[in-house]
């Protein structure tokens, strides 16, 4: 019986995983709207060495990686678009959350939420995202836009859950 237990818990530490919802950029721009910091939406592309990213450590939890040097080349959002010409050096901060941290492309495009921390412009990379989204789309462009002028909601499904519990999105 012991062995047997002890087989389920190598299992259970084995399978342990972080577990995230991913954010919207509707979901990242409210979150955004309440820090106490400016916050630049861009898009562009965020070019640094890969090498410098941390990787999953199970036996060094609770840690804050150093800062990677990065450059952001693209523009930044304004209640047009994103049509203002914007670059320059920025950090790139992973965040960790147990042994898990956040990541980030090099060289790909992306929308980007970035911080102003005293004279630097940060991006924080959270290990369960909402900072910079890939594989941009004109949804997400449009999305972002609208929430600039004010509306959140655009884009987003209207969700309707019924008394038996079953959601449906419309």
């Amino acid at each position: 019986m012991r062995s047997l237990l002890a087989g389920l818990l190598l299992i259970a530490s084995d399978a342990a995983a972080l577990s995230c919802v991913q954010p919207t950029i509707a979901d990242s721009f409210a979150r955004a709207e309440n820090m106490p910091e400016v916050v630049y939406l861009l898009k562009g592309t965020l070019t640094f060495d890969e090498r410098l990213l941390p990787e999953t450590d199970m036996l060094n939890e609770g840690w804050t990686p150093s800062p990677i040097a990065a450059r952001f080349e693209g523009f930044a959002l304004n209640t047009n678009g994103f049509t203002t010409p914007y670059n320059r050096a920025v950090s790139l901060q992973t965040l960790c959350v147990g042994p898990w941290c956040g990541g980030a492309a090099s060289g790909e495009e992306a929308i980007i939420f970035a911080k102003v921390v005293g004279p630097d412009l940060v991006i924080e990379a959270p290990a369960c995202g909402g900072t910079i989204f890939y594989n941009v789309t004109r949804d997400m462009e449009q999305q972002a836009v609208a929430c600039m002028n004010g509306d959140c909601s655009a884009g987003q499904p209207n969700i309707i859950c019924y008394e038996d519990g079953a959601c449906v999105a419309e």
